[in-house]
């Protein structure tokens, strides 16, 4: 799951794995647990692979299927991480 969660943050937020965390919606301490070779959980490898779009075995197998994936990938990662578009109240 290291590789994958590593070719995740390079391919997509330029190496920072602190947004792909914040991404992904979960703990610091579990992304560098599985960056060192740590297991993730059954519910949490279906988060990770539902999130990228890919099965479930390609995350423990660190399959860098992210690839296929980076442009609707960024327009989501962009749409959820930007902040909301400012109210005109002057009307």
């Amino acid at each position: 799951m290291g590789e994958f969660i590593q070719h995740a943050a390079k391919t997509l937020f330029h190496g920072r794995i602190t947004h792909l965390i914040h991404y992904l919606g979960i703990r610091h301490f579990s992304v560098f647990k599985w960056r060192y070779g740590s297991r993730a959980s059954l519910p949490i490898l279906t988060h990770v692979a539902s999130r990228f779009s890919c099965s479930i075995a390609d995350v423990p197998l660190g399959n860098k299927k992210v690839k296929n994936n980076v442009p609707k990938l960024r327009r989501e990662i962009h749409s959820k991480l930007s902040p909301p578009a400012a109210v005109d109240f002057t009307n």
